[in-house]
């Protein structure tokens, strides 16, 4: 697995141990945009983060546009944003 898709999953399970939904529904968005960032996509993982964060009352469009700017910068790419 590579770097960054083992960080995600320290952060899933760190976020986990608390009772901190938003920081839970943020670890699962950042392996989620991750996972698509490396040409890998997991549509089930990003429908749990929409459900999380639907059950808190707001979206992720914000939180996918600072995912998404940092991978064009990590990368080389231009951002999307």
């Amino acid at each position: 697995a590579s770097g960054a898709a083992a960080a995600a999953r320290r952060a899933i399970t760190e976020a986990d141990a608390t009772d901190d939904r938003g920081a839970q529904a943020l670890a699962r968005l950042a392996a989620a945009e991750s996972a698509a960032a490396a040409g890998a996509p997991d549509p089930a993982l990003r429908a749990e983060v929409d459900e999380r964060l639907a059950e808190l009352g707001c979206t992720a469009s914000g939180w996918v546009a600072v995912h998404r700017a940092i991978a064009a910068a990590v990368s080389g790419a231009p951002s999307s944003v």
